[in-house]
């Protein structure tokens, strides 16, 4: 569940504290040591934007679909997987954005990777004029890079 913007206030899809108590799960705190300082609402944007810049959110990711695979019988990694791609209108603001001749849309392009539980494995956005062909590559560099 993504976020609404409500005037100035913005809400989750998830019960207030919810996304505290991920966050101290993950760094391995019991929910109840949770400081009054993280109460405030921008302090969970702010840990999740800096663990995209540091590569954490993609390496919990990572860890977690491993963990599901074996919890599942499944070896850690997929030998098989399935690419597909999903053009999306965008505005002027916030990225790159292109038409999408085959589907007439002008905005952002995303392609993906699942295995064959449908787990997303690898994920590339992308202005939406790269087409599936050159898309399709760029998707299969990342996936590398993540089982090396």
């Amino acid at each position: 569940a993504g976020a609404e913007t409500t005037g100035k206030t913005l809400t989750y899809g998830f019960a207030p504290g919810h996304g505290r108590d991920l966050l101290y799960r993950l760094h391995g705190l019991p929910v109840a040591a949770i400081a009054a300082s993280l109460s405030r609402l921008q302090t969970v944007p702010r840990y999740f934007y800096r663990w995209i810049r540091e590569g954490r959110w993609e390496a919990i990711h990572h860890k977690l679909v491993i963990l599901s695979r074996e919890q599942g019988g499944r070896d850690a990694t997929s030998s098989v997987g399935i690419s597909d791609s999903q053009s999306a209108k965008t505005s002027k603001n916030g990225g790159p954005r292109g038409y999408d001749t085959s589907k007439k849309i002008k905005g952002r392009k995303r392609h993906i990777a699942t295995d064959t539980l449908g787990h997303v494995v690898a994920t590339v956005v992308h202005s939406a004029d790269v087409q599936d062909r050159d898309g399709a590559p760029l998707v299969a560099t990342r996936l590398r890079s993540l089982f090396r």
